[in-house]
């Protein structure tokens, strides 16, 4: 089941009645959809130090997928692999 099937199911879903199997795996693809709209910091990871001495971060992983990106080369607005927000606001 598909992002589109599941919305166009819960459109037509009847009040009052038992949720079936496809039902269910509707809502949660939903609820998954609109978990991934929450913007979440990205993780950073580092693998070798500067002359002063200072971690030098040059990877960031989706905190969602774990999925990892070039720092200052890969900046997304949402991860490309499962489209999870990314929030740069506390970006160093």
């Amino acid at each position: 089941m598909n992002m589109n099937e599941a919305k166009n199911l819960l459109i037509l879903r009847s009040a009052g009645a038992e949720l079936d199997c496809r039902e269910v795996k509707a809502f949660r693809l939903a609820v998954d959809a609109l978990k991934k709209q929450i913007p979440k910091h990205p993780d950073y990871e580092g693998d070798g130090y500067d002359p002063e001495g200072e971690l030098i971060y040059d990877t960031w992983r989706c905190p969602n997928c774990n999925e990892a990106y070039e720092v200052d080369y890969d900046v997304y607005d949402y991860c490309p692999n499962c489209g999870q927000r990314i929030d740069w606001s506390d970006e160093k």
